[in-house]
C-alpha cells in the first residue's frame, strides 16, 4: 500500500540536473547516510533489495539496513552483514509505521528526514533523496545537482514526470573509496553505540 501526498517541493526538482556543470550528489556522500528500516517477513523489503543494489552500484550511497525484528531480509546478500537490529531506540526518534521505510540523516547535525516508504522505484528513491537532502540542509536549496551515476551504471527508470505526488517524506529532528568506507564504518559504529548499546 502506497500512501501519496501532494508534493509541495516540486519547485526544487527544477534544480536536479544531468549536466556536468552542476555539483554532483557524490560530492556530499560523506555528509549523509540512509536508514533502511526493514523486517525479515516484509515482501516489499525483499522487492527493494535489487533496487538498492542498483542504487548502490550507481551512486555508492551509505545505506544502513535496520531490522525491526532483528533478522536481515532473506536473500539480501551484502545487506545482511550490514544489518543492525533495533528494539525501539531508533524508531523512537524516527517513527516507522510500515516497512520498508527510508530516512536520510545529516551526519554533521544529526537532523533526519523521512524520504519514503513502501516499494518505491529507483528513480523515486533518488528523487526523494534529493528532496530530503535539501530539507536537512546537506545540499544547498539553490544549487543545481547532478544525478549522473558515478560508477557507469544507470538507474533503470526515469525521474517522475508527474510531480504532483511522491511518497511521504518529512523533515524530523533526530539526534577516494577507502576513506568513504572508513567514514561509513565510523558512522555505523557511532549509531550502534548511541542507539543500540545495552540491547
Amino acid at each position: 500500500m502506497k500512501r501519496m501526498l501532494r508534493n509541495i517541493f516540486a519547485p526544487l526538482l527544477c534544480l536536479i540536473s544531468m549536466h556536468s556543470n552542476a555539483v554532483h550528489l557524490n560530492d556530499f556522500k560523506d555528509d549523509y547516510g540512509v536508514f533502511f528500516f526493514e523486517q525479515s517477513t516484509c515482501n516489499y523489503c525483499i522487492k527493494m533489495i535489487p533496487k538498492l543494489n542498483n542504487i548502490d552500484a550507481a551512486y555508492d550511497i551509505d545505506i544502513l539496513p535496520v531490522s525491526l525484528d532483528g533478522i536481515p531480509v532473506p536473500n539480501s546478500g551484502k545487506w545482511a552483514s550490514k544489518t543492525i537490529p533495533d528494539k525501539g531506540r531508533l524508531t523512537a526518534v524516527m517513527p516507522v509505521d510500515v516497512t520498508p521505510t527510508f530516512y536520510v540523516i545529516n551526519k554533521k547535525t544529526r537532523q533526519a528526514a523521512k524520504m519514503g516508504y513502501g516499494d518505491i522505484s529507483e528513480a523515486q528513491f533518488m528523487e526523494n533523496l534529493v528532496l530530503a537532502l535539501r530539507a536537512i540542509q546537506v545540499v544547498p536549496q539553490n544549487e543545481p545537482l547532478s544525478l549522473e551515476p558515478m560508477r557507469g551504471k544507470t538507474i533503470t527508470d526515469s525521474l517522475s514526470s508527474d510531480q504532483s505526488n511522491v511518497p511521504n517524506f518529512s523533515p524530523a529532528p533526530a539526534q577516494s573509496s577507502a576513506t568513504s568506507q572508513s567514514m561509513a564504518d565510523e558512522f555505523r559504529a557511532s549509531l550502534k553505540k548511541k542507539y543500540l548499546s545495552g540491547q
